[in-house]
């Protein structure tokens, strides 16, 4: 995920660098530059900036990283985490990034070598016709967004939904961006009374060639963020639940009884503790875990003995309000016995 972005953004910082420079191309091609000395031209030029890019890049990330690693074992409640340099991770990243720059510096190419020298030299200065966008697209990516944030919204979301969920929201963005944002623009044209108010002429009419000419940057900024918004809000979930849950045991483990690996587990668990040095005393609860139907907002439940609870849990029952659980079939999809071993 990470190096398609990155993929798309250097491929629309490397385009448009070289669509400023496109005069410069075509007075080059006039005074008998060759296609070949273009292309090296251009290759170094692109080469030099991916380097000085990717030394930027991890000089500010090692100068920063204590930072990050602080503030991800706070959220975590980790101890903090030793900063050290993970040469083996800088050397793959400088090398994806450094073959990145050079075949995309070769793809792009193309495009200068596609244009006239007129169309060169003509550069951004020719006049760029007014957007039209599509209004079914601009329908659509509404639609999209509108029907993926409402299934978020809902709530109850498992399955396949997730998925369908993030499809709709990655396409609407995109073409909410590139034919929504001007469709609707283009409707504030047509409202005379607000359009021609004061400044309104000048914003709205730069605003359509801007978000045009820019729709694939924020298309790809939105996403980005939101991808980044979504593991820190996860991040502060995991922190939420981990810390809500209280066991009276520092370490469990739970299987279910058609676990045929289970043996093996707490031979490795075992293994380990007394490999460590840690004195423990092991328990074995018999354990009915309930799982409803899916789409109930109603979670799991662990059920065990009255025995159980007050042999191993030291809590009164006396003073605990006993009820009556009642579960129909139609509810319930499954009722299965777990071995619960807690050390």
């Amino acid at each position: 995920m990470i190096f398609v972005f990155s993929f798309l953004f250097v491929l629309y910082s490397v385009n448009a660098f070289l669509k400023s420079r496109n005069k410069e191309f075509g007075i080059l091609l006039m005074q008998g530059i060759t296609p070949g000395q273009l292309r090296k031209l251009i290759t170094a030029e692109n080469m030099i900036i991916g380097v000085m890019s990717i030394a930027a890049g991890i000089i500010g990330g090692f100068i920063f990283s204590k930072t990050f690693f602080t503030v991800g074992a706070y959220i975590l409640e980790m101890d903090a985490l030793p900063l050290y340099m993970p040469w083996k991770a800088l050397g793959i990243t400088a090398g994806g990034f450094l073959l990145l720059f050079f075949f995309l510096s070769q793809f792009t190419i193309l495009f200068v070598r596609s244009n006239t020298v007129i169309k060169l030299i003509k550069g951004t200065d020719k006049i760029k016709p007014e957007p039209k966008p599509s209004v079914l697209l601009s329908l659509f990516g509404i639609a999209c967004l509108c029907g993926g944030y409402g299934m978020v919204l809902k709530g109850n979301v498992h399955g396949a939904e997730p998925f369908i969920i993030l499809l709709l929201t990655v396409i609407g963005t995109y073409f909410f961006f590139s034919q929504s944002s001007i469709w609707i623009l283009r409707a504030l044209k047509k409202w005379k009374t607000f359009y021609l108010r004061g400044k309104n002429i000048i914003w709205v009419s730069d605003l359509v060639y801007r978000l045009k000419d820019n729709a694939r940057l924020f298309f790809i900024v939105s996403i980005i963020s939101a991808v980044a918004f979504t593991a820190t809000g996860v991040l502060a979930m995991y922190k939420s639940t981990v810390g809500a849950e209280e066991s009276a045991y520092e370490m469990e483990y739970i299987s279910f009884s058609n676990n045929p690996k289970e043996q093996t587990h707490l031979k490795d668990i075992d293994h380990e503790l007394k490999t460590h040095g840690f004195t423990y005393k092991k328990d074995k609860i018999d354990v009915s875990y309930v799982r409803y139907q899916e789409g109930e907002t109603v979670p799991p439940v662990y059920m065990i003995s009255k025995s159980d609870v007050s042999k191993y849990f030291h809590v009164k029952l006396s003073g605990l309000k006993m009820m009556r659980l009642s579960i129909s079939r139609e509810r319930m999809t499954a009722i299965s016995k777990t071995k619960r071993r807690i050390s």
